[in-house]
């Protein structure tokens, strides 16, 4: 769990170093002269950079989700909770969509 944590924090601190640049790029895109202009920003290189920086972020956020997904999924397992179905027998989980047979009662 340790190195999971370490990983998260390295990403973390690349999506940190690319938010600084994303944001020194838009000060300079703020006051070139083409992005004035309206419709400038689809010719601006600085622009397309930012794009760039904006998509790799969102590559590093996804690695995040799936290591904390894994990282779930293996204290679930551990965990082991009860899946409790409701009145019609389904399990209400979104990603769990399987039917679960209510349990027939007893006679006595």
């Amino acid at each position: 769990m340790r190195k999971t944590i370490t990983k998260i924090d390295e990403i973390e601190q690349q999506i940190n170093e690319l938010l600084d640049q994303r944001d020194t790029l838009e000060e300079k895109c703020d006051s070139l002269p083409e992005c004035q202009e309206e419709e400038g920003c689809e010719s601006c290189k600085t622009y397309a950079k930012i794009a760039e920086i904006d998509e790799k972020i969102e590559k590093l956020e996804d690695q995040i989700d799936v290591i904390t997904a894994e990282e779930e999924g293996i204290e679930e397992v551990e965990e082991e909770e009860e899946v409790k179905p409701n009145k019609k027998g389904k399990v209400e989980d979104e990603e769990d969509e399987e039917e679960v047979k209510p349990k027939k009662k007893k006679k006595k």
